[in-house]
């Protein structure tokens, strides 16, 4: 097709979403150079969006707080109609974005066949529960001729403030040894690795290697989480970042480590981003559902012999057969053999 003047991205999902969606803006930069590409996406994304060399403007829409309910929903429709995109990709796949983009007027409306409401789009791409999730927003693009055949890793635009930001922070406690980031915490409670099992696998890797920091990090509900870890792991060079870092800080940070140990959550997908070995701890939730980190030279732990896996999506706020097994079957000891191989002294 002919170069759009104006293109919008919306995906107002999670922040894992969000990161996950970079490449079909990457892609759509690269054939479209001189296309302006919009993206609507909620306030706490918007961090990762607006520094993306790739972005030209990031419209925030805020669904659960000054923009909640139908009132917010027309208001920006509204406010999109008044922009003459010519086309709109789509991979949040709610009915509520499907109603706000069809009275948004926008003329090309690219979603999947599994969105709600999906008859209020204007084409339509199959949704392949096989692919991974970067794979499936890609195929969005073969609605207007692009086929990717090579692995689009999504990129963080990091700035200089950010990176002098992690330069103090590593001169003020004196870190002169390698990183290891743990991140974590969930929005989803099952999909949390417990404390315990956290600080003993601190213990194991610091009984083996002594020659790296450990640095926690995660939002501000992450704070005390992170500070019973690292009581528990008796590290007292440990360290807590969570609640002390924005998201681009923080990929900054997961940029200079080693490794990364996280649950299935959005800091493992800021890892895939900036190149950093991934650990990524999988208990409710399974690879196949196309949420595993991206690219290569990552490890997913996991125990594959439970039935009772996948209980849901998302995960839920506690486990539905009451045993947790899925989380707690993975022993500090198990997931130290794993990342041992890429730990060296």
């Amino acid at each position: 097709m002919n170069e759009p003047k104006k293109i919008l991205i919306f995906q107002t999902a999670f922040l894992g979403d969000v990161i996950l969606t970079l490449p079909l803006l990457q892609v759509l930069k690269r054939n479209f150079p001189n296309s302006e590409i919009d993206f609507v996406t909620t306030p706490r994304a918007s961090e990762i969006i607006k520094t993306h060399p790739a972005v030209n403007r990031v419209i925030l829409f805020d669904k659960k707080n000054e923009q909640k309910g139908w009132k917010g929903v027309f208001k920006l429709a509204n406010k999109l109609r008044k922009e003459n995109y010519e086309i709109v990709f789509s991979p949040h796949r709610s009915f509520r974005t499907s109603i706000l983009l069809f009275i948004s007027n926008i003329p090309k409306r690219i979603s999947f066949d599994k969105s709600s409401f999906s008859f209020l789009y204007t084409d339509l791409v199959f949704y392949d529960n096989s692919k991974h999730e970067v794979e499936r927003n890609l195929s969005l693009l073969e609605k207007i001729g692009i086929t990717i055949s090579n692995k689009e890793i999504p990129k963080i635009g990091i700035l200089k403030t950010h990176k002098e930001k992690i330069d103090k922070i590593i001169l003020e406690n004196s870190i002169g040894k390698k990183i290891i980031c743990i991140a974590p915490g969930s929005i989803w409670n099952t999909k949390r690795w417990t404390p315990e099992n956290f600080a003993k696998t601190i213990e194991l890797i610091s009984q083996n290697f002594n020659n790296y920091t450990f640095i926690l990090i995660g939002a501000n509900e992450d704070e005390t989480l992170c500070e019973q870890i690292i009581s528990q792991s008796n590290n007292s060079s440990a360290i807590n970042l969570a609640g002390k870092l924005s998201l681009i800080e923080s990929a900054e940070l997961i940029s200079r480590a080693e490794i990364l140990i996280s649950n299935d959550s959005a800091p493992l997908h800021i890892g895939v981003a900036v190149e950093t070995k991934v650990v990524a701890i999988f208990g409710p939730t399974v690879t196949d559902f196309g949420f595993a980190p991206y690219g290569n030279n990552h490890l997913v732990i996991e125990n594959k012999n439970l039935k009772c896996r996948p209980c849901s999506k998302h995960g839920g706020d506690s486990c539905p057969i009451k045993t947790f097994e899925c989380m707690l079957s993975l022993t500090p000891e198990k997931i130290f053999s794993e990342i041992k191989f890429f730990l060296k002294n």
